[in-house]
């Protein structure tokens, strides 16, 4: 049995779309409902680290099922500064320049402040100078209770989500902001998702935030890259349960899913450097035969 497992008041449109579109039998659990799972199940996490182990305690099949997304990966990207830490120790050269110490001298201004764990444009702080930085810091209830970090401003032409699946792209959506002066550009705050056709696909955003994808060690992720005036790509974080709004989206990523389902979902697959442009990154299963 092939599982989507979300967590409790996330992801209920997406998974219900997908379990709706797809070939497959596809059973959607929520994690304060877990099943008793057996060796022959496949769990696909939906931004959820439930602790699998904690079965009934009358289970007998503990712990057996194979798990994609496993929670270890999901957390990693679920903390936002910690995973830029980890780009930036790993790969430096896919994210602005960020700080994780107020009182670093390299700071350079204005920046952002945000705290570890954010969602949807909120917690989001645009900083002019240090007097400013350390205002946010000692007057907002959130900071003395978590960590945070701080990125270089860099003013954006263009933000992109890049949904990857099994190690390949199954759709590209461009982020238009209902105020291109805001500095978050999320749907929450009033943004839309435009498809962008294969043809269209912005290769060089696709080749950075496939680097992050890899260090993310997701099955399925939605990479943020955003673009400067000078063409350069910076991603900004991963979503392990992306939204999927879109019919086309929810349709590509249900084509995605159910290939993995009916050959090897365990089998990452590689760009394939005998195409070019698109197709290189195009997920097999939206190939047209």
């Amino acid at each position: 049995m092939f599982y989507i497992l979300r967590r409790k008041g996330l992801g209920l449109g997406s998974t219900k779309a997908i379990k709706e579109l797809s070939q497959h039998e596809i059973t959607i659990v929520r994690n304060d409902k877990l099943p008793e799972f057996t060796d022959d199940d496949v769990v696909l996490r939906w931004g959820t680290t439930a602790n699998l182990i904690e079965q009934p305690p009358t289970s007998t099949n503990i712990y057996t099922c194979n798990v994609l997304n496993k929670a270890n990966n999901i957390s990693l990207v679920n903390n936002k500064s910690f995973f830029r830490q980890t780009l930036q120790l790993q790969a430096p050269q896919l994210i602005p320049k960020t700080w994780f110490n107020y009182e670093d001298t390299e700071i350079t201004y204005p920046c952002i402040l945000r705290p570890q764990t954010h969602a949807q444009g909120k917690n989001l702080f645009f900083c002019e100078d240090k007097k400013d930085l350390e205002f946010h810091l000692s007057h907002n209830p959130i900071f003395p209770n978590t960590n945070y970090y701080i990125s270089e401003y860099i003013p954006k032409v263009a933000e992109y989500r890049v949904c990857f699946i099994q190690g390949l792209v199954a759709w590209v959506a461009k982020k238009t902001p209902k105020n291109p002066q805001d500095i978050a550009w999320n749907v929450a705050k009033g943004g839309k998702f435009e498809n962008v056709n294969w043809k269209a696909w912005p290769i060089d955003v696709i080749e950075t935030a496939y680097q992050a994808y890899i260090i993310s060690g997701l099955y399925l992720g939605g990479v943020d890259v955003m673009v400067d005036e000078k063409g350069r790509s910076y991603v900004l974080e991963i979503n392990s349960a992306p939204s999927h709004t879109s019919p086309y989206r929810q349709s590509c990523t249900t084509k995605c899913i159910d290939y993995g389902i009916t050959y090897n979902m365990f089998n990452h697959l590689q760009p394939n450097d005998n195409f070019k442009k698109y197709s290189k990154w195009l997920h097999p299963a939206l190939k047209k035969v």
